[in-house]
Parts: C-alpha cells; structure tokens; sequence
C-alpha cells in the first residue's frame, strides 16, 4: 500500500492496521519462544521487524501474491499482509513462526546452489511455518484448517511454491500430531543437510521415504 497516494483518512487506517498487526505478531512471539527453547534475552538481539499493510490487488506475479496475503520476508524482516489477514490466528502464527526460525537458523543467507537444495530448504522452512501455526492456534485455543492439496496449489502461489508448501505443510502436522511441540527446537536447528537427512525417518510422507532410508541404513552397514 503505497502511502504517498493515501488520503489522511486512509493513512490514519493503514496506521491502525500496522500497530493491529504488530500487536498480533508480538503476541505470537511471546507465545511460541519458549516453543522454540529461547529465552527473553536471546529474543533482545533478533533484528526488529517492519510491518506493512498491502492488498492482493497489487500482486503482478506470484511471489507479490504470498508476500501480500500474509508473509515474512527472512532478508528485510519485513511482515507484510493484507487487511483481511491480520486478525488469523494460523497466518500470525505461521509467519511469526517463519522470523524465529529466520533469526536462530538463517538458512537463506547462504543461497542454496541447485534447485533440489532450494526446495528442500523451502520445504523445511514451510514445514517450520506451519509448525508454529500449529503450536500457536492450540495455544489460542484455535482450530487450522486442514491442508488440502489442490487449494494449497491453486491459491495463486504457483504450482512448485504450492508443492513445496504442501509438503512441509504435511510433514508438520504429522510431526505435531505424533509428537506435539517437543521437536520444534531440534528441527528449527537444523540444517538443509540434517533435514534432508533426518526429517523423513524423524516423518515420513511419501511411501517410499521409510524403506529407502532403512534400505540406505543397511548398505551403510555392509561398507562399514
């Protein structure tokens, strides 16, 4: 929403917005540090986000469409949804839960160099995201919505953005549902590596993932 061609009256309600949004996200802060095991002082030294009040009418391609519906971009520390989204539990919680995860474990300062390590780390950051939704909603004593494939792909995101979403979608709410919050520290520590590595024995969600990892586990036990 750009300001400089608000009324006052507009620029008075995008303000409110803004402080809404803020009081939203610190909230689910506060909720779910002790969820990631960190403590008060630790949170002093995160970079102090920004918030901003956009519209889906202003989306030119897919990645503007995610970033103003409600997101977090790991980079700028910048939160920015749109009107109708600031008051959802399961989006605050996810996008707060993507700047914890962002600021203990900065996966994207290293860009990843092939398109399988970039999926992989937005699969683990997607899966982390709805992780603390997760966490967050429970805690509100809130209900999320279960994950559909076709609306997560079809929501105007794109068809590899939805997938990869999907994914870590599903491997979280398995992840929640077998084990509650207890892994989130671990695996909000991990990195693109130990995730690729670890998440499908730790949950596996295709039905090939268990018998390709035992398989794997036994000829390394041959060679050695």
């Amino acid at each position: 929403m750009n300001e400089t061609t608000l009324t006052s009256q507009e620029r008075e309600k995008n303000r409110e917005l803004k402080q809404k949004l803020q009081a939203n996200i610190e909230d689910a802060l506060q909720v779910l540090l002790p969820f990631f095991a960190i403590h008060q002082k630790q949170a002093l030294q995160f970079r102090k986000p920004s918030y901003v009040i956009s519209s889906t009418e202003n989306a030119t391609n897919t990645l503007d469409y995610c970033r103003e519906r409600g997101s977090y971009n790991f980079e700028t520390a910048e939160f920015t949804f749109n009107p109708t989204t600031i008051e959802n539990i399961a989006t605050i919680g996810e996008e707060t839960a993507h700047y914890i995860h962002g600021e203990i474990n900065p996966l994207w300062k290293d860009k990843p160099k092939t398109k399988e390590e970039y999926f992989k780390t937005a699969n683990l950051v997607e899966l982390i995201g709805r992780y603390g939704a997760l966490v967050y909603t429970q805690e509100k004593k809130q209900k999320v919505e279960p994950i559909n494939w076709y609306d997560v792909v079809t929501d105007g995101s794109g068809l590899e953005v939805g997938q990869t979403h999907y994914e870590g979608y599903t491997r979280a709410e398995k992840i929640f549902k077998e084990q509650g919050a207890k892994l989130l520290p671990k695996i909000a520590r991990m990195s693109f590596e130990e995730s690729r590595n670890e998440l499908p024995k730790i949950a596996p969600i295709h039905f090939y993932e268990p018998r390709l990892y035992s398989g794997l586990q036994r000829m390394i036990k041959k060679i050695i």
